[in-house]
This record gives structure tokens, sequence and C-alpha cells, in this order.
């Protein structure tokens, strides 16, 4: 198993980072030898595509949570109702290749009931369990089969492939009133 903290040439990313995230160079500090470390905000963009994004959100922000094996995130400007972020999106990473499947998927997903049950903001009744669970199935996925990540990886595509696209700029919103109703 890979350790996702280990850094190798102390450079402030994990030598995991490097190799899947910002194909930099984990046994060197500097990869280009141009005076600044990988682990620069600028710098760590070089070797790697990126898709960088300017965004004003809501209050509250935790920014800790944005920062992940995908995306990595920094304020640029606050006020009292929201938080201007620069967020450098990592679009062609190789982090999925090292994710494998958890044989005890099933069993471990029922810990996480508290989590999955339906809720102001999630609809996942047992209807819609199995209703989803014949479409996939109608579909050629059968879910009794499948392991957590060949589940996730099929089950994308599909809905990927499903979604419908009404002009070049959609917005999904879902508000709620103040009782808590939608």
């Amino acid at each position: 198993m890979e350790d996702h903290e280990k850094d190798s040439d102390k450079d402030g990313l994990t030598d995991f980072q490097e190799t899947h995230k910002h194909m930099t160079n984990p046994q060197k500090a500097d990869s280009d030898d141009d005076g600044i470390p990988d682990g620069n905000w600028l710098e760590r963009r070089e070797y790697q595509y990126t898709v960088k994004s300017v965004i004003q959100v809501l209050r509250p922000v935790t920014i800790d949570y944005l920062n992940d094996n995908y995306q990595d995130a920094r304020v640029l400007d606050e006020t009292e109702s929201y938080v201007e972020l620069e967020v450098v999106h990592y679009p062609f990473n190789t982090v999925s290749t090292t994710i494998t499947a958890n044989e005890n998927w099933r069993n471990d997903a029922i810990q996480l009931s508290e989590w999955t049950k339906p809720g102001p903001s999630s609809d996942w009744t047992p209807e819609m369990r199995k209703e989803l669970i014949a479409a996939l199935k109608a579909d050629g996925i059968d879910v009794k089969k499948l392991s957590d990540k060949e589940l996730v990886e099929r089950a994308s595509e599909w809905l990927c492939d499903l979604a419908k696209y009404v002009d070049s700029f959609t917005t999904f919103a879902t508000s709620w009133d103040e009782s808590g109703k939608q």
C-alpha cells in the first residue's frame, strides 16, 4: 500500500501528490532546478495541465475540505457574505489508477447508513434504490456482481451517457422553504 503522507524531498508535497497529481519528481525538491521548490503554489502546476477557476462562494467555507488529490484551493478575498477562491483543477491526474476495489464494501456501506438515509437534500428511498438498480440492470450493469470500484466506474459512465444538455451553460439548483420542504 502506498504511503500517502511520505515527502521524500521535503518540498511540502507528498510523494503521492508529486507522482499522481502534479507530475513532479518526488525525489527532487526542485524538479526543474530553477530555484523554486515544487511545493510553491505556481511551481507545482508546471508539469501538469491545469484548469484555474476563480469563484465566489457563500460562507461558511472550510478551505481544507477543498484541497484534495484532484484540486487545490486558496482564498483570494473575503467579505462578510462570501469568500473568493482560486481553485486549480488537475483533470489529467492519475489518482484513480491507485484506487483498488474494497471486497467488503457492502458490509462497510451498512455502517454509513446514518449519512445515506433520506433527508432534506437527498432522496435515497427504498423505492428510488429499487428503480435505479432495475434501470442499471436493464442496461447490463448488475450491481450484485460488481466490486465497488467497478460499480462506480460503470454507473458514472452510464449517468453521463444519460445526461441531457439544453445549452452550453446549465445550472442546477435546489432550494427549500423555511420549514425544510423543497
